[in-house]
Parts: C-alpha cells; structure tokens; sequence
C-alpha cells in the first residue's frame, strides 16, 4: 500500500512512532510528518506489524481522509 504525503505540507517526510509498550489491544503507533509535524490517528498494530518500517494497520489510519461538508 503506498502512503499519501501528509495532508497539510505535503511532505512524504513520514515515519511510524510507537507511543508506549502496548496494552491488549495491540501497540499505538502513528504516523508522523516530520516536516509540519502533525500526526495521524492512533492505529493499534501487532507485535509482528511493529517490524515494518510503516505498519499497515497505522497507514491505512494515514491515509484515510474524510471530505469536508462544504
């Protein structure tokens, strides 16, 4: 699955962070822009997503956008 560069910059500057050592509902990871900073929703990986450089559970979480009501 390819990543969306980030929303706000557009940078594919991005990279995976794992926020604490897990609880049972797997580990939170997100996916931060290192160029502006922000960061995706929390996405709960396995132990065996955790040797990805970008878990699929946290980039699907990336890549989905919801369309603004206008």
């Amino acid at each position: 699955m390819k990543i969306k560069g980030c929303p706000f910059c557009g940078s594919n500057d991005l990279e995976s962070l794992i926020l604490n050592n897990g609880d049972f509902e797997g580990v939170p990871v997100v996916i931060t822009c290192f160029d502006c900073g922000a960061r995706g929703p929390i996405a709960h990986v396995t132990q065996q997503e955790l040797t990805e450089d970008l878990p699929e559970t946290a980039l699907k979480s990336w890549n989905h956008r919801e369309k603004e009501n206008v």
